[in-house]
């Protein structure tokens, strides 16, 4: 694989992600794949270092695994807003979530699979600008 996704050709994506597929990996090693992307990715940025010290990211990270199901999600969301305005989104100069909710309308009523491939799409878009 590439250290850098380069367009989102759909077929390309899923031959380079094949060894990853359910036949070769199951969902703890998805997790754990994307920890150690996460963890490699905050160092790159200047971020602490948990590449030799796992011990201390579980350390650090204490607070945020005993979280419930009902918490988990609203914080992943209120940190994708974060990294879009941290990459320079102005969503029409109102971040505030009425607004959001506004300019989300349309994807509201969508399925949750569409919803999710439209949010894999987006990810491919974003790592292929180099700002993920």
């Amino acid at each position: 694989m590439a250290g850098q996704v380069e367009g989102c050709d759909l077929n390309l994506l899923k031959r380079d992600a094949a060894c990853i597929s359910l036949q070769c990996l199951g969902e703890p090693d998805w997790d754990a794949i994307d920890i150690i992307a996460r963890v490699y990715q905050l160092g790159a940025l200047g971020g602490t270092d948990y590449a030799d010290n796992p011990t201390q990211l579980d350390a650090d990270a204490a607070a945020w695994t005993s979280l419930n199901p009902d918490e988990i999600k609203p914080l992943f969301t209120y940190l994708e807003i974060q990294e879009a305005l941290g990459a320079g989104a102005t969503f029409g100069g109102d971040s505030s979530i009425q607004n959001l909710r506004t300019l989300a309308s349309c994807y509201r009523c969508m399925g949750k699979k569409r919803r999710e491939g439209i949010l894999l799409f987006l990810k491919c878009q974003i790592a292929s600008e180099g700002t993920v």
